[in-house]
């Protein structure tokens, strides 16, 4: 039976600083539906007065497009980057976040991209990171991969994932899956401690494998 927070727990954990890593990759299809799928990262702001530290990472290594350049020096596209993200920010009315931070690198891999993410977020001790999915599919994932799938087999940090059709605008009720092991339950005791700031409820879920013959499955059997 797990232990439930106090409230003067709650409270206090409430007082506590609390930093949240934005990974941002914003393409032009992303705009028109990206102040919907940021509505619960506005809800977390408010409700755990959270710092939201949106990251980019930038390849600039020698085989990108950008790094290649000669046209433009790498404090110059940095520059740029930053400079776009404000402006995007402040047209959908992002106003809760810190100005953007751009972290580039060598590799165009995306294990190199979500290293870079994975050590920036354990230097400032973020409790969170919140990545907006574009949900990739067919040749195009098979090839490419993902950066979320990527992230959440390497991060350090609990990971947060906004799928591209998302409608829910504040946190009620998390859903959480559990293999009864001991890394699911250390992983429930901050999912506990987070819904109770978050005011939230929490369903556990558990699927027990019903026994089964192979043998049964054979067509000389059937």
């Amino acid at each position: 039976q797990q232990k439930s927070l106090s409230p003067q727990q709650v409270m206090e954990s409430k007082k506590r600083p609390t930093r949240v890593v934005w990974a941002i990759d914003i393409s032009v299809n992303d705009v028109p539906q990206l102040a919907k799928r940021l509505a619960l990262l506005r809800d977390y702001h408010l409700r755990t007065g959270a710092e939201i530290i949106p990251v980019h990472i930038l390849p600039l290594g020698p085989k990108s497009w950008l790094g290649s350049s000669l046209a433009f020096p790498r404090t110059n596209i940095k520059s740029m980057a930053k400079e776009s993200f404000k402006s995007l920010f402040k047209d959908l009315g992002v106003d809760y976040v810190h100005d953007p931070i751009i972290l580039e690198t060598e590799n165009l891999s995306l294990r190199s991209h979500v290293d870079k993410l994975n050590r920036f977020a354990k230097k400032i001790s973020a409790q969170l990171i919140i990545v907006l999915s574009r949900s990739k599919r067919g040749l195009r994932r098979a090839v490419v991969g993902t950066f979320t799938e990527s992230l959440l087999l390497a991060a350090e940090t609990p990971v947060l994932v906004l799928h591209p059709k998302n409608t829910v605008d504040h946190f009620e009720h998390i859903l959480f899956p559990t293999d009864l092991t001991e890394g699911s339950k250390k992983a429930f005791q901050k999912i506990l401690q987070t819904a109770q700031v978050l005011n939230a409820k929490i369903t556990l879920i558990n699927q027990i494998p019903f026994p089964q013959i192979p043998a049964v499955h054979a067509d000389y059997l059937l």
